[in-house]
C-alpha cells in the first residue's frame, strides 16, 4: 500500500464504559500512546455512577482525538451502537473498558491492508489472568468473498442481522 494511502486512513475506536474506573486510565492510555496516531476515539460513558467520567474527562481535555459522549445506561450494545452512529473513520474497532492493546496493534494492521482495502478486518486477542494467553480467531488469513463470509465468518460474529448488511465484503485476518 502506498504510504501517503496508508497514513490517511482513520481509524475510529469505540470505548464502551461502565463503571470502569479502575481500568479505563489503562485502557485510554493503550489507545493513546498508538505508533499510529490517526484515530478517531469515541469514549462512550454509559450512565457510570462511580468516577469513570470523570477520569474519561480528564483525558478528553488532554486529547483532541477523544470525543466523550455521555448516555443514560443501556448496556455494552448499546454503548457500541451510540458510538458507531458517531464514528468517521474508514475502520470502526472496539476495546472493552477493562482491556488494553499493544502500542503496535493499529499499524500492524494497517501494514496488513492494501490496496483492496477490506471491509471487515479480524485480529487476536491476548487474555491476560495468571499468564498471557493468545486467543486465535478461526478464519485462515486471506480476502473472503461475500458467499465465504455468509458460510465462514457471519455465524460467528454477534448480532449480524443488525450489524451488517452489505453485498460485498472482504476480510482480513491478522495474525499477529
Amino acid at each position: 500500500m502506498d504510504k501517503q494511502i496508508m497514513n490517511d486512513i482513520l481509524i475510529s475506536v469505540i470505548i464502551p464504559v461502565y463503571n470502569a474506573e479502575e481500568y479505563i486510565a489503562r485502557a485510554l492510555e493503550s489507545v493513546l500512546n498508538q505508533t499510529y496516531e490517526k484515530l478517531d476515539i469515541i469514549v462512550v460513558d454509559d450512565g457510570s455512577d462511580d468516577n469513570s467520567l470523570d477520569i474519561c474527562k480528564r483525558y478528553a481535555a488532554c486529547d483532541k482525538r477523544i470525543k466523550l459522549l455521555h448516555k443514560q445506561n443501556g448496556g455494552q450494545a448499546s454503548a457500541r451502537t451510540y458510538g458507531i452512529k458517531r464514528a468517521c473513520g474508514d475502520y470502526i474497532t472496539f476495546l472493552d473498558a477493562d482491556d488494553y492493546i499493544d502500542v503496535e496493534t493499529y499499524a500492524n494492521i494497517i501494514k496488513k491492508t492494501d490496496i483492496r482495502m477490506p471491509d471487515v478486518i479480524a485480529y487476536n486477542l491476548i487474555e491476560e489472568d495468571n499468564e498471557p494467553v493468545i486467543k486465535k480467531n478461526k478464519f485462515p488469513e486471506k480476502y473472503y468473498d461475500y458467499e465465504e463470509m455468509q458460510k465462514d465468518v457471519f455465524p460467528y460474529m454477534l448480532c449480524m442481522e443488525n450489524f451488517l448488511n452489505l453485498e460485498f465484503f472482504q476480510i482480513l485476518y491478522v495474525n499477529s
